[in-house]
């Protein structure tokens, strides 16, 4: 795991958006890079494959940010939500593991989840998120609702094929299979 911009954005009131990742190519790890950047509306997540976050350490916290893509995630922490704005999460077919609270804090903000992983991720603990609808592979449906902890939440998981019609102005297609 290497970091090597730490917090050196965190309060920065002038970032709008930040579409470099692409060139930090050994930063893998997100941990509270922009909290508190308050005009940031858009991050390029591309390269991250490890979200970890605290309660403290809310990663888009007092930010505009209103969409999470996480294409290349497999571990994602605790709060990934916590004080933000968040409507829509996408997090990306690689993702193996989850905190029980990577979802949680203030957990009726977001209006959706899109997990693209055909096995569902692991979750540590128990599934503490809210009732807002999760959307997965339509051939993983059934696999997702039957799945230890994952099924405690049955009545939440969707097909993914329904998120156009559910959410059609998301802005999300262009992330969609």
């Amino acid at each position: 795991m290497f970091n090597a911009v730490g917090t050196a954005f965190r309060g920065n009131t002038q970032i709008v958006r930040f579409n470099e990742f692409d060139r930090f190519t050994k930063i893998t790890e997100y941990n509270d890079i922009f909290g508190n950047c308050s005009s940031l509306e858009s991050v390029n997540l591309n390269n991250i494959t490890r979200m970890v976050a605290g309660f403290a350490t809310a990663p888009f916290r007092y930010t505009k940010v209103d969409r999470i893509i996480l294409p290349n995630i497999n571990y994602i922490g605790h709060y990934i939500t916590a004080y933000s704005v968040i409507e829509f999460i996408l997090i990306g077919d690689k993702c193996t593991q989850m905190e029980q609270y990577a979802l949680h804090y203030r957990p009726n903000v977001y209006k959706a989840c899109i997990i693209l992983a055909s096995t569902p991720p692991t979750i540590s603990g128990n599934y503490n998120w809210g009732t807002q609808p999760i959307y997965v592979p339509d051939d993983s449906f059934e696999t997702y609702k039957a799945a230890p902890i994952w099924a405690n939440k049955a009545s939440t998981i969707r097909k993914l094929s329904d998120f156009t019609t559910d959410f059609p102005d998301s802005g999300l297609e262009e992330y969609l299979p």
